[in-house]
C-alpha cells in the first residue's frame, strides 16, 4: 500500500513494483507466500477493500499482510490512517474467514534505506541514469533479494 496519487503514472509505478516484487518472491519460493497485489491509501483505486474482495473471490486467498510503502514508519499515515483502513477492511470482510494484518513498513529498516540511497548516489557518481528504471527501489529490491537468497 502506498499513499496514492492523482497522477496515473505514479499509480502505475506501484503496480509495476508489485509485479516485480511478486516475481522476485515467487522465484525465491517462500513457502507461505501466495502473491503480491497493490493498493492505494487514498486518491486512487484500487483500495485495500477492493483488492481483498477481488483476491478472495478469484483466488480463494484469505490471509493478507499489508506492507505500507512509506519511508518513515513514524508518520500519521502509518501510525493512524493505514491501521484504520486495515481495520475497516477487516470488519467489512468479517464472517468471510478473512484475516488482514499490517506488516512491516518499507522504511522500518534504516540500514536498507541507507544502502539503497548510497547505491543510487553511487550510480549518479558514475554517470548512470537511474531515472528510467526502478532507481533506488530497484537497488533496495536487489538487496532484499540477496538477503533472502542468503537466508
Amino acid at each position: 500500500m502506498d499513499h496514492g496519487s492523482k497522477r496515473v503514472e505514479s499509480n502505475q509505478r506501484l503496480e509495476e513494483l508489485a509485479i516485480k516484487v511478486d516475481d522476485r518472491i515467487k522465484k525465491n519460493q517462500l513457502p507461505s507466500y501466495a502473491g503480491c497485489s497493490h493498493c492505494h491509501m487514498e486518491l486512487s483505486d484500487p483500495s485495500l477493500s477492493s483488492v481483498v474482495k477481488e483476491v478472495v473471490q478469484s483466488e480463494g486467498i484469505t490471509d493478507f499482510l499489508v506492507h505500507p510503502l512509506f519511508i518513515s514508519p513514524l508518520g500519521k499515515h502509518v501510525k493512524v490512517d493505514i491501521p484504520e483502513i486495515v481495520k475497516a477492511a477487516s470488519e467489512e470482510m468479517k464472517g468471510e474467514g478473512v484475516s488482514i494484518q499490517m506488516g512491516k513498513v518499507f522504511g522500518d529498516d534504516l540500514d536498507k534505506l541507507v544502502d539503497g540511497i548510497v547505491s543510487v548516489v553511487a550510480e549518479d557518481e558514475e554517470g548512470v541514469d537511474s531515472v528510467g528504471g526502478l532507481g533506488g527501489f530497484q537497488a533496495i529490491m536487489d538487496m532484499i533479494g540477496q538477503e533472502e537468497a542468503s537466508g
